[in-house]
């Protein structure tokens, strides 16, 4: 499995800002959901650790995800279809953790970014 130079050093560095990079998590989910502000506590948990690898699952054509957002009352599913006119070879990759800790979806040739509208790309 190839090894992402700098990655882990890059891992270290954010933990040790904590409460910066909680306050700025705050402020984008904010910005990501039209205002709509997110917990009083936020919290990182889950984040899959890599030092063992990623394993290729595939392309990803779209993805959809389920949150409320600006002044919506219920939670909403938001569908994004990746870059359809270009060559799947362009897609995002999915992935998953080689140690089992989780999925990560890497970036690859695939032009996306996120704004404050949602996912463009």
């Amino acid at each position: 499995m190839r090894e992402i130079p700098g990655f882990a050093a890059k891992v270290e560095e954010v933990a040790s800002h904590v409460l910066e990079v909680q306050r700025y998590g705050q402020q984008l989910y904010k910005e990501a959901h039209w205002g709509r502000p997110g917990r009083d506590r936020s919290q990182v948990t889950g984040i899959p650790t890599v030092d063992d690898g990623l394993v290729v699952l595939g392309r990803l054509h779209s993805i959809e995800y389920l949150t409320q957002k600006g002044r919506e009352r219920l939670p909403a599913i938001y569908v994004h279809t990746f870059e359809p006119a270009r060559s799947p070879s362009k897609w995002p990759l999915l992935c998953f953790a080689a140690n089992g800790s989780g999925l990560v979806i890497a970036r690859g040739e695939s032009r996306y970014h996120v704004t404050a509208h949602g996912i463009e790309g």
